[in-house]
């Protein structure tokens, strides 16, 4: 009997040194993560917006005037849009365009549903299906594009532009109409 009262104690300690220590395995808690797991985005819906676009200098590059303006900080939907276009501080053209796309972060202001382009220094009226305005590659692309000079219109398939309109290039089947009196 004396021996059963042994093992019992000695089965008692082992037990409770195994409690004490945990059962020899080290609880580990996880951290508590305060930071969130994706950026945060800001949600805008305003009924009238102006925007202004500059460069690393400070200086004016597009300036956009909307009816409306929904969507997130680096994607917003703009409908009834005007936006002027500058180089070195100088307005060089205008846009009117029903709706537009403006991604400021990447460099975009997408025209979707059709544009009017006014060459503020020549002149020139030019009308687009669609036009991406990509400010921080300092390029215009148009597709679907008519150039209205007087009585003379050029029509073609995409205009791809500098930024000031200086240069550019039609591609795609192009038209020359000539319009009498």
């Amino acid at each position: 009997m004396e021996r059963w009262f042994h093992s019992a104690i000695y089965i008692v300690q082992i037990s409770l040194l195994l409690i004490i220590a945990g059962c020899g395995g080290k609880k580990v808690q996880a951290p508590i993560s305060t930071q969130p797991t994706e950026k945060e985005k800001i949600g805008v819906m305003l009924k009238e917006a102006h925007y202004i676009q500059t460069n690393n200098k400070g200086e004016k590059i597009l300036e956009i005037w909307a009816g409306s303006s929904e969507g997130e900080e680096d994607y917003l939907r703009l409908e009834k849009v005007r936006c002027i276009l500058y180089e070195n501080n100088e307005k060089f053209a205008e846009l009117v365009a029903s709706s537009a796309i403006y991604q400021p972060q990447q460099g975009i202001l997408l025209l979707d549903k059709g544009a009017d382009l006014q060459d503020l220094r020549k002149g020139q009226k030019l009308n687009f299906d669609s036009l991406e305005v990509l400010f921080k590659k300092k390029k215009i692309i148009g597709k679907g594009v008519r150039i209205k000079w007087g009585k003379i219109l050029l029509a073609g398939k995409e205009l791809r532009a500098d930024w000031g309109l200086k240069k550019g290039i039609l591609r795609g089947k192009t038209e020359i109409i000539i319009k009498g009196k």
